[in-house]
Parts: C-alpha cells; sequence; structure tokens
C-alpha cells in the first residue's frame, strides 16, 4: 500500500479529480478533519471508496462513491482522517 499524504489545501480540494486511473495500491489520505467537513465528487472519473477513521485510526464507515452520483458527503461524527481508495480496495 503507498500512502498519498494531501497536506496543501490545494492537493485537499483537487483529490480524485479529473482522476482517470488510481494505481490499485494507493491511498490517498486527508488529515485532520472536523465534524462537519463535507467532501464531494464532482469530476471525479473512478469509482472509489471513502474510508472515514476516528482519532485512534478505526474505521467509522465506508462508502462506495460512482463517478455519475454527483454527492456531496458530510463526514460522520467523530472522523478525523479520511481514505479515498479504488473501488472495494476496504472490503475485507
Amino acid at each position: 500500500m503507498r500512502l498519498k499524504h494531501l497536506v496543501s489545501s490545494l492537493d485537499k480540494v483537487q483529490g480524485l479529480q479529473n482522476v482517470r486511473e488510481l494505481p490499485a495500491d494507493d491511498v490517498l489520505v486527508f488529515h485532520n478533519i472536523s465534524d462537519g467537513d463535507t467532501f464531494h465528487n464532482r469530476n471525479c472519473m473512478i469509482p472509489f471508496d471513502m474510508a472515514f477513521l476516528n482519532n485512534e485510526n478505526e474505521f467509522i464507515k465506508v462508502i462506495q462513491i460512482y463517478p455519475d452520483e454527483n454527492l456531496e458527503v458530510r463526514v460522520p461524527g467523530g472522523t478525523r482522517t479520511v481514505l479515498e481508495a479504488n473501488l472495494n480496495f476496504f472490503k475485507n
């Protein structure tokens, strides 16, 4: 697994927008998430998993996002880190 930590504001806003292919082992890591933060899938061209983790890096929830959904997702309460990876990456 290769973690790609998104630190700058520009990287965080960009996320998976306009990405046509994500290497199988890549995971995007968004840190310092606060209650009420939102994520969207506008301009995302691939299906992906979005995982929400708490302070102890325990999974709170995993959802699947598809390119044609045009969603805005509010993070579940207690989320401090969000991971994005290829669809079904977090299945097990």
